[in-house]
This record gives structure tokens, C-alpha cells and sequence, in this order.
């Protein structure tokens, strides 16, 4: 079977879980994840670590995920040059985004190692804008 859902926002991934379960989703079923996983909860990160383990999850990218990587530049090394760089459009995608519920995710970002961290990055930014089922 084939399940649809969206707009998780940091949901507890023990809650969602415990929903799959009453769904009675299995091995056999797939799931689409339309977009926003993550902001405004204390679980996106979690819950998009979690997907990037599932083989029958499909994140499709979400309006949430498309402005924390408009903010790519957060997460790159700081130099001296990176900081000369930054500019009122960065800082105006950075204040989008915290505005919309951003901080969760990038504290909760901030507290994983740098490797996890561009894993994770990498996962959102493969994710595609739509998929089509046939």
C-alpha cells in the first residue's frame, strides 16, 4: 500500500511511529513525505535522520527544507572571507527562516557532528520537488 503524508514539522518521532504502527504500515509499504519534516518541532533533525535510513520513505521537498538550504551558507567553513560574503539577501533568507520556525532545526543542526550534519544537508538537498506513481 501506498501512504501520503506531510507537514510533520518536528513531530516526536516516537509519536509518528507509534501512527505508523496503529496504520499498520509494514515492510511491503511505501510512504511519500511531502515536505516539511522539519521547524518548528524539536524533532526534525531526528525524524530526518530517521528517513535517510528508510528504504520505503520518499521525502519529497517541502517549503521548510527549501529555505533552510537557501541558508546553505550557515553550514559551510567560516573564514574571514565567507563572513566578507554574507549579504543582506543571506541574512534576509536566514531571518525567513527563523521567522517560519527555523531555530529548532538549526540548534538541533548545530548540536550533530559535522559529517551528520552534511549528510544530512546532502539527504535534503537530493530530495526531489515531485515524484510520479504509476
Amino acid at each position: 500500500m501506498t501512504y501520503v503524508t506531510s507537514d510533520l514539522h518536528g513531530y516526536p518521532l516516537e509519536k509518528f511511529q507509534t501512527l505508523l504502527d496503529k496504520a499498520g504500515f509494514g515492510e511491503d509499504d511505501f510512504c511519500f513525505v511531502l515536505g516539511d519534516v522539519i521547524d518548528r518541532g524539536k524533532d526534525s533533525v531526528k525524524l530526518l535522520r530517521w528517513l535517510m535510513l528508510q528504504q520505503n520513505f520518499q521525502l519529497i521537498l517541502g517549503n521548510h527544507e527549501a529555505m533552510m538550504l537557501g541558508c546553505g551558507f550557515l553550514f559551510e567553513e567560516i573564514t574571514e572571507e565567507s563572513l566578507r560574503n554574507i549579504n543582506d539577501g543571506d541574512l534576509g533568507a536566514f531571518d525567513l527562516w527563523l521567522t517560519n520556525g527555523g531555530d529548532e532545526t538549526f540548534d538541533a543542526l548545530y548540536e550533530c557532528d559535522i559529517d551528520t550534519r552534511l549528510d544530512i544537508l546532502n539527504y535534503v538537498k537530493d530530495a526531489p520537488l515531485f515524484d510520479v506513481v504509476t
